[in-house]
């Protein structure tokens, strides 16, 4: 695993601290996974999500930070939603307030 940086998002999943990073190469990975060409299809298949796309997303995410895989397929809902919330917040909000990145 690589060291903490910005805009990771530490989640914890089974008791264990996972780091999400957001990466272009992830990024380009949900979107292939997910069958969506852009942010705005993105955006929407996310707020309808079912716990196999977010399982999907999870995996992406966790995987630039991680040698080893996890099965998201148990995650909880309710924890994941908001966290994965965070994690586009904190990676695109310098983008969207026209600061520095």
């Amino acid at each position: 695993m690589t060291g903490f940086q910005k805009g990771d998002y530490i989640f914890s999943f089974e008791g264990k601290p996972v780091y999400l990073r957001l990466t272009l190469g992830a990024l380009a990975e949900i979107c292939a996974r997910l069958n969506v060409e852009n942010i705005a299809e993105l955006s929407t298949r996310i707020r309808m999500a079912k716990k196999p796309d977010i399982a999907i997303i999870f995996s992406a995410l966790s995987r630039p930070a991680h040698a080893d895989y996890f099965d998201f397929f148990a995650i909880n809902l309710s924890k994941a939603m908001p966290a994965l919330a965070d994690i586009f917040e904190i990676n695109f909000a310098p983008l969207s307030a026209g600061g520095p990145l």
